[in-house]
């Protein structure tokens, strides 16, 4: 899966942005925090020795790829059958409804 970023959002930009295209906010949670660790020494990388880490994180290995996805799925699966939403993670996740 590639990230192809158009933007990055805070907690407070992402928001405003649903609120000001005319929604309300029903919940705002984090996304991939089993991910955090991953992400971080990806960044680390990248300041160390350039953007070659941040091109091998927009198109990872196959294998890698595989391990990143069944991460997540586990903790969709995780979140769906508790209810219970990461405060935080390398994503957000917004639940929003037109006013």
């Amino acid at each position: 899966m590639r990230a192809g970023h158009l933007r990055r959002y805070t907690r407070k930009t992402l928001r405003a942005a649903v609120e000001s295209a005319g929604f309300d906010v029903l919940q705002l949670s984090g996304y991939q925090a089993s991910l955090l660790p991953v992400a971080a020494i990806s960044r680390a990388e990248s300041r160390r020795v350039g953007r070659q880490a941040l091109a091998a994180e927009e198109a990872p290995r196959p294998i890698v790829n595989s391990l990143l996805t069944k991460i997540n799925k586990a903790e969709v699966g995780l979140s769906t059958r508790t209810g219970i939403r990461p405060p935080t993670g390398t994503s957000l996740l917004v639940v929003a409804r037109r006013t």
